[in-house]
C-alpha cells in the first residue's frame, strides 16, 4: 500500500491543519498522495489527476470530512473495488469511523496491513414517470427518501415488495435504507439499528397515520416499488442527503440492490458496538 487517494470536504475548517499532518506522515512513510481536488495542490505534496487516472492508480482512498465526504467518495468510486477510510471532522461520523486525533495511528495500521476491507451494499433507484427524469447514475450508500415537499399535507403511497402489496400508506413519507444508512433518517424515524453485515433493507416510514405501521427489514435482494398513489403537493426524492427531483402523483420509484458493493477499510481494533456506545450512547440501562 503506497499510492493514496485524498478526498477533502473543503467547508471543513479544520481540514487544512488535518491535511497539513497528513502531508508529514505520507513523507515520513514514503506514501505517494494523489488528489481530485484542484483546490489544494498547494496545500499539499500530491499528484492532481482527474477522475479516471485517479480510480486507476490509487490504492486506497481517505476521506477527510464527515459522512457526506465518506458518501461523496463513494459514489466516486463505485464500480471498483478501491477501499474507502473515513477521518472524521465532524461531531458524529458513522462511516468516517476514525477520529482526526487517531491519524498517525491509522497511517501506522495501514502501513502495516493491519487491517481488512469490508464490503457494503447500494441501493439502486429507478424512476418510472410520464416526464424524462434521469436516475441512470444515482446510487445510494446510505438511504433514499421521500417526502418533505413543500408543504405539511400528507401523501399517500403504495408500497409494494417482490410484485405483492406491502401496505398503502397516508404519511409524510417514506425512507429505505441500507444497514450502514440505518443509523441515518431510519433511526431518527424510530427505524431499527440494522449491523452494517446485515444483508437486509429498511423500510420506514415518515409519520404514518396509524399506530400500527412499524418500521420493516426485508431480505436485499427483495425489488422495492413505491408509488405516490395520491398527493396535493410535490414529492421530493432524496438520495444520500441529496436531493434530485420533484415527484407528483402516479410516479412510481423502483428500488433494488445494485450489483456493485463499496469497499471500506476496517482497521485493527475497530468494533460496530464500541462505535454504537460512543456515538449514540447505546449501551442500555446505568444502575
Amino acid at each position: 500500500m503506497k499510492n493514496i487517494g485524498i478526498i477533502i470536504n473543503n467547508k471543513r475548517i479544520r481540514s487544512v491543519k488535518t491535511l497539513d499532518k497528513l502531508n508529514q506522515l505520507a513523507k515520513e512513510n514514503s506514501l505517494d498522495l494523489f488528489i481530485i481536488q484542484n483546490e489544494f495542490v498547494d496545500l499539499i505534496d500530491s499528484t492532481l489527476l482527474t477522475i479516471d487516472e485517479f480510480k486507476s492508480q490509487v490504492e486506497i482512498v481517505i476521506a477527510l470530512g464527515g459522512d457526506g465526504t465518506v458518501l461523496f467518495s463513494a459514489a466516486k468510486l463505485i464500480g471498483t473495488n478501491i477501499p474507502i477510510l473515513g477521518i472524521n471532522l465532524g461531531s458524529l461520523g458513522f462511516l468516517a469511523e476514525v477520529n482526526e486525533n487517531d491519524i498517525e495511528k491509522a497511517i501506522e495500521l495501514l502501513k502495516n496491513n493491519k487491517f481488512k476491507i469490508t464490503k457494503r451494499s447500494i441501493l439502486k433507484p429507478k424512476l418510472i414517470s410520464q416526464r424524462e427524469l434521469d436516475f441512470s447514475d444515482v446510487y445510494s450508500v446510505n438511504d433514499i427518501v421521500l417526502g418533505w415537499g413543500s408543504s405539511s399535507r400528507i401523501i399517500t403511497l403504495e408500497l409494494l415488495v417482490n410484485n405483492e402489496l406491502a401496505g398503502i400508506f397516508t404519511c409524510d413519507g417514506m425512507i429505505i435504507s441500507t444497514p450502514s444508512g440505518s443509523t441515518g433518517h431510519n433511526l431518527s424515524n424510530g427505524g431499527p439499528i440494522v449491523h452494517k453485515d446485515v444483508k437486509g433493507i429498511c423500510i420506514s416510514v415518515i409519520c404514518p397515520h396509524t399506530l400500527s405501521t412499524r418500521p420493516l427489514v426485508i431480505p436485499d435482494n427483495s425489488e422495492i416499488e413505491i408509488k405516490i398513489k395520491k398527493s396535493t403537493k410535490d414529492v421530493i426524492i432524496s438520495v444520500d442527503g441529496h436531493d434530485h427531483h420533484s415527484l407528483t402523483e402516479g410516479d412510481i420509484v423502483k428500488i433494488s440492490k445494485h450489483l456493485e458493493l463499496v469497499s471500506f477499510i476496517q482497521l485493527e481494533g475497530y468494533s460496530y458496538f464500541n462505535t454504537l456506545m460512543n456515538k449514540l450512547n447505546w449501551q442500555g440501562s446505568v444502575i
